[in-house]
């Protein structure tokens, strides 16, 4: 597959998830072709957006599921080191299933920095990218529901780089834009606090 053509399928997946809800992701996940089960959980296959994507259901323990640990990569279970999830020729407890999401959203995007032709240090040029994109450029070549979503949330995103930017190379006293961010957020405003 061409890197035009992975591109393009990434993008139409990711857009096809990300507006669904945990609902309805999990009815589709629910009608996936089971592929094996192992240490790790269940796979299993199934078709998003006119592509093949692999599944793998990992289940949460009653740790994972409270409120204060929802995403934590934190080592809730106080396991040691040698215990991480992939070390070793056989299975081991690791160190949670958010762990192991944290793991695949971080590959998975520097995947997809590579097939752009970004380099992960290539900060200049994602902050001029973002940058076009607030002032109206729009997004081609991907799908263009990921075009949307990209062009709705540029505003935000290139004022959070311009913080970040000068918080680190300026000044640690530098203010959060949060008045800015309500301005650009509209009615969505009362949650970003």
């Amino acid at each position: 597959m061409s890197r035009g053509a992975r591109l393009t399928a990434h993008g139409a997946v990711s857009a096809s998830l990300a507006l669904r809800s945990d609902r309805a992701l999990c009815e589709l996940v629910d009608t996936a072709v089971p592929l094996g089960s192992g240490i790790g959980g269940t796979s299993a296959l199934l078709e998003v957006a006119g592509t093949p994507v692999f599944v793998k259901r990992v289940p949460l323990t009653d740790p994972e599921r409270h409120h204060e640990h929802i995403r934590s990569t934190a080592n809730l279970f106080e396991l040691p080191v040698f215990c991480q999830y992939g070390i070793g020729t056989i299975g081991a407890p690791g160190f949670g299933a958010w762990r192991e999401l944290a793991v695949h959203t971080m590959t998975t995007n520097w995947v997809v920095t590579a097939l752009y032709g970004c380099r992960r240090e290539d900060r200049d040029g994602r902050y001029e990218l973002v940058r076009a994109y607030a002032e109206g450029q729009r997004p081609t070549g991907i799908p263009e529901e990921a075009a949307a979503i990209l062009a709705r949330h540029a505003p935000i995103a290139a004022v959070l780089s311009d913080f970040h930017r000068t918080f680190q190379d300026h000044s640690r006293q530098t203010p959060y834009p949060l008045e800015e961010i309500r301005r650009l957020g509209g009615t969505h405003s009362s949650s970003l606090c």
